[in-house]
């Protein structure tokens, strides 16, 4: 009944409108202004009669808008926006529920839905990263091109730097110390606020989990992790384990990690030890990596790896012994001898040396391996 009404006096204030609107633009009609007269030429000057008449075309002008905008509301159709279908049954469900309640009976389970932190955490698990903290905030990664996961990117290229030293300073640093290796020689009185600059944006970023302690900056590990730092508790992990079974997927877990050359494309100019510490983890990580896939036959894997390893220090000749054994184990004679050819061409022209006693006498007995599988292959 109460709709009915509600139909009923909207239907009468609209017609209404209409007739109102109506007569109105009927009045302004019959009232239309003559046009001002502005003389023969744009300089001649106007008069008091002139200015009247413009005002009182104007104010007709905007009588009429009004009266437009009265008809346009009259004639078209009022839209009642109503609720999409799943919102009606959300209701009845809680109506229902509500009165399941008042009666005494059990409330319905409460279903319990993984947060979007949670499946992004599984996520990279499953991609191979190290197991992080639910509640991490960002994953800084050094092991290649710097980059910082989980916030969105930093605007400033000072910000990423102050990040990444940060992450490879586990204990923080001092303001002093921070303008000294991020501006080296500079005078601090100028680069004290590109530092607040990059310290502001970093604490946006990161919230709490970018910590100040007076004048003392640091990360809060347990909710910011770095791929380095997870390269090491992988490698400790391993050292740790005595089964190759169980080495196998710390190994394959700590690879993943690997993108690349340690800051690959920055200049920092204290990242030069650090970058040398990574390059030995990463080069202990492909020694372990290539011999543990040598042992499982797995010829083509560890050529790989060893590959690059080889990359990080290319006069490593562990690398290159691996190399060797991959392709040995592979059967390839020729590219066996080209790999050892090469390498003692490039030892003799960098350095004036031989290759050590121990690759000599195993690319030796590979070579006669590889000899003598190809001649039981070609014996008829």
């Amino acid at each position: 009944m109460s709709t009915l009404r509600s139909r009923r006096n909207g239907g009468i204030a609209r017609l209404l409108q209409l007739l109102a609107s109506v007569a109105l633009m009927t009045a302004l009609a019959l009232l239309r202004p003559t046009m001002p007269d502005f003389g023969p030429s744009l300089a001649t000057p106007l008069t008091t009669s002139t200015l009247t008449r413009l005002a009182v075309l104007l104010l007709w002008g905007v009588c009429l808008l009004l009266a437009l905008a009265l008809l346009q509301h009259a004639l078209l159709p009022v839209r009642t926006l109503r609720p999409p279908a799943w919102a009606s049954r959300t209701d009845s469900r809680r109506r229902r529920a509500h009165q399941l309640t008042r009666r005494g009976a059990p409330a319905a389970p409460r279903l319990i839905v993984p947060s979007l932190a949670a499946e992004a955490t599984d996520a990279s698990d499953q991609a191979g990263d190290a197991t992080a903290d639910a509640a991490s905030v960002a994953t800084i990664r050094l092991l290649g091109p710097v980059t910082i996961a989980g916030i969105r990117r930093p605007r400033r290229a000072t910000t990423i730097e102050l990040l990444a030293y940060l992450a490879l300073h586990p204990d923080g640093a001092s303001r002093d110390q921070l303008l000294e290796a991020l501006w080296p020689g500079e005078d601090p009185d100028r680069t004290r606020r590109r530092l607040w600059k990059a310290v502001t944006e970093a604490r946006l970023l990161l919230g709490d989990a970018f910590q100040r302690d007076g004048d003392r900056y640091r990360l809060d590990q347990t909710r910011v992790s770095t791929d380095s730092t997870d390269l090491e508790r992988l490698l400790q992990a391993v050292d740790d384990t005595t089964s190759p079974k169980d080495a196998g997927p710390l190994l394959d877990r700590a690879l993943a990690l690997w993108r690349g050359p340690p800051l690959a494309d920055t200049d920092y100019a204290w990242s030069e030890s650090h970058r040398r510490q990574l390059d030995t983890m990463l080069t202990t990580l492909a020694e372990r990596t290539a011999r543990a896939r040598l042992d499982a036959a797995d010829g083509r894997s560890a050529l790989q790896i060893a590959e690059r390893g080889l990359e990080l220090d290319e006069l490593n000749e562990t690398f290159m012994r691996l190399i060797l054994e991959a392709e040995g184990t592979l059967g390839q004679r020729e590219a066996l001898i080209d790999r050892y050819e090469t390498y003692r061409r490039r030892l003799d022209d960098m350095l004036g040396l031989e290759p050590e006693r121990e690759t000599r006498q195993l690319y030796r007995r590979l070579l006669a391996a590889t000899d003598a599988h190809s001649a039981i292959r070609l014996r008829p």
